[in-house]
């Protein structure tokens, strides 16, 4: 695995979460990251329609 800020391939084991997955840790930049995540990053359409609905209500 590759690091995609920083390119380094140094990676170090850094706790874990509740659930029990191991954390890790790139030794270079200090990005931590979870080994095959089970929630994924929300997609930008979404966060758009989060902004309208956030705007329209404190209107």
């Amino acid at each position: 695995m590759n690091c995609p800020s920083c390119s380094s391939n140094h990676i170090a084991k850094n706790g874990s979460l509740g659930n029990g997955k191991p954390k890790f840790k790139y030794n270079s930049c200090g990005r931590q990251f979870v080994e095959n995540p089970k929630k994924q990053p929300i997609s930008e359409a979404t966060k758009q329609l989060i902004d309208k609905l956030l705007l329209e209500k404190s209107l």
